[in-house]
C-alpha cells in the first residue's frame, strides 16, 4: 500500500474537521433551537447509511486481518513456512480491501458532514456531529493500523524462516499493536452506532 493512498484519506479527513469546525463554531454561536419538527436532508440519510454499512465491513475485515496475523505468529516457521506466508498474504489482501473502504468511508463522512448544515434543529444537529467526530476517529486509528499491519508484513513476509524465526520478539510487539488497534476500531464503531442512537432518539 503506497504512501500517497494514505495520504489521499489523511487529506479528506482534514476536509471533513475543517467543516466540523466551521458546523460546530456555528452551533455555539446560534444557541439552542429545541422543540420544532426535525426534516433530516436526503443526502444525510443517504451517507449516514453508507457510512454505516461501509464502517462495519472495515471493521469486520480488520477483525479479519488480526485473526489472520496471529495464527501467522503462533505456527513455527520452519515447519509451517508455507501457511505462514499464506496467512501473510491473506492478511495484506484484507487490509489493502479495508483501507480502500477507510477512503469510501472518509468521503461518506465529507457528504455526511456537509449535510449537516441543513438541520434546523441545533441538538439533534449536534449528536449527529459529535457522531460524525467519532467516526472520523475510526478512520484516523485505521490509519495508524494499516501502518502497523504493513510493518508486520514487511518485518516477516520476505523473511527465511530462521529469519522469522529470530524476528519473534519484534513481531509480537508490532502484534500487540495491531491487535489494540483492532480493538479500538471496534470501540469507535460501537460509540458511533450509540451516538447514531441518541440522535434517532432526538427526532422521535
Amino acid at each position: 500500500m503506497n504512501r500517497p493512498g494514505l495520504k489521499k484519506v489523511s487529506v479528506v479527513v482534514g476536509a471533513v474537521l475543517i467543516i466540523l469546525g466551521i458546523g460546530w463554531g456555528v452551533y455555539v454561536l446560534s444557541g439552542d433551537s429545541g422543540g420544532e419538527k426535525v426534516v433530516l436532508p436526503l443526502q444525510f440519510i443517504t451517507a449516514r447509511n453508507n457510512a454505516a454499512v461501509v464502517s462495519k465491513e472495515i471493521v469486520d475485515l480488520a477483525n479479519d486481518t488480526n485473526r489472520a496475523l496471529k495464527r501467522a505468529i503462533l505456527l513455527d516457521s520452519r515447519d509451517n513456512y508455507s501457511q505462514m506466508l499464506y496467512l501473510f498474504d491473506d492478511a495484506r489482501k484484507t487490509n489493502k480491501e479495508a483501507y480502500t473502504k477507510a477512503f469510501t468511508l472518509s468521503q461518506e463522512l465529507q457528504s455526511l458532514a456537509e449535510s449537516l448544515s441543513g438541520i434546523s434543529n441545533l441538538r439533534t444537529q449536534r449528536l449527529a456531529y459529535d457522531a460524525v467526530g467519532t467516526e472520523l476517529s475510526l478512520v484516523s486509528e485505521f490509519i495508524a493500523y494499516t501502518r502497523s499491519v504493513n510493518e508486520f508484513l514487511d518485518t516477516l513476509t520476505y523473511a527465511t524462516p530462521d529469519e522469522i524465526q529470530a524476528s519473534t520478539k519484534k513481531a509480537e510487539g508490532l502484534l500487540f499493536d495491531i491487535s489494540g488497534g483492532a480493538r479500538k476500531i471496534n470501540e469507535l464503531n460501537a460509540t458511533f452506532l450509540e451516538k447514531m442512537g441518541e440522535f434517532d432518539k432526538s427526532i422521535q
